[in-house]
């Protein structure tokens, strides 16, 4: 009986340690995800003005959402070509829910997580067009896993399918300004 107790209490010791430590996340957790993103990529997620390191030292919290917010993007920047990539999967990575997530994007970015995975995802599809990548391959490559929710997707973003762009192309911003495209 002694025994059953005495692990008990260590397994709900063991819980109470993981717990405190899920909680503490750091600045140095977050500047570590920040470190280790992909440096291949040309074209790197929008960040609000409100998180340059300029602004830095306005108050603890806003302090820390925009540390989150940095974080998420190089996530995004990360993993964007992962179809199965989503707000849920992106908030278990950075240990949060995806709901505060969520609140933290409309309060610093005014945008949702899941809206910036797909406008980056748009954003690589133009360079994958631009390379003159066929658009099947450019809508796999790009996260997306349906051809027809790409073209909704890209026509609604930027006002033309992806055969029309690829028609007019001359008539778009090529892949450095592609990051002011869009809503």
């Amino acid at each position: 009986m002694e025994s059953t107790i005495l692990a008990i209490m260590i397994c709900v010791i063991s819980v109470i340690i993981i717990n405190f430590f899920q909680i503490i996340f750091t600045k140095d957790d977050l500047i570590h995800i920040k470190s280790t993103q992909l440096k291949k990529c040309t074209i790197p997620p929008y960040i609000p003005a409100t998180c340059t390191k300029k602004n830095r030292g306005l108050t603890p919290e806003v302090d820390n959402n925009c540390l989150l917010i940095e974080a998420a993007m190089n996530l995004i920047l990360e993993h964007y070509s992962d179809p199965y990539f989503n707000t849920e999967k992106l908030a278990r990575i950075l240990n949060t829910s995806s709901r505060s997530l969520q609140r933290k994007f409309k309060l610093i970015c005014q945008s949702s997580p899941s809206r910036e995975i797909k406008k980056y995802r748009l954003k690589r599809s133009i360079t994958g067009l631009n390379t003159n990548h066929k658009i099947k391959k450019v809508v796999y490559e790009s996260g997306f896993s349906s051809a027809s929710y790409f073209c909704k997707c890209f026509k609604e973003h930027y006002g033309c399918t992806p055969s029309e762009y690829l028609l007019n192309r001359s008539d778009f911003p090529r892949h450095n300004s592609v990051v002011n495209l869009g809503k």
